[in-house]
């Protein structure tokens, strides 16, 4: 996240924090903060992906109401910067995660020291 006086703190969250709010009550209270004023909310296609292959999966789909999905999707897709990213990291565990970082890296997001 990034913050200065004059603009929003950037916000890049990961797919899984997504369903993870799809999945526990105060969904809708939630979203509001995210989307509040005071933040700038940065997403790209992959994320999209992510989110989509997520809900797919029988033990998820299951539990999250589609409605609430296709909801998410569309505030995101309304509300968030659609960032194409060309930057590329591989400095997570998990492979697949890289896209955050790069996400985060092309609009020069401060990135957590993961070194500690």
């Amino acid at each position: 996240m990034q913050k200065n006086k004059n603009k929003k703190t950037r916000l890049v969250v990961d797919a899984n924090a997504w369903i993870s709010s799809l999945l526990t009550p105060g969904f809708h209270e939630r979203l509001k903060i995210v989307f509040d004023v005071r933040y700038h909310l940065m997403v790209s296609e992959e994320l999209f992906r992510d989110l989509a292959s997520a809900i797919r999966k029988p033990y998820l789909a299951k539990h999250i109401k589609q409605v609430e999905y296709e909801y998410l999707v569309s505030q995101l897709r309304v509300d968030a910067e659609l960032v194409e990213v060309h930057s590329v990291v591989n400095a997570c565990r998990d492979p697949k995660d890289n896209f955050l970082l790069a996400l985060a890296k092309e609009r020069q997001c401060r990135l957590p020291d993961y070194r500690r």
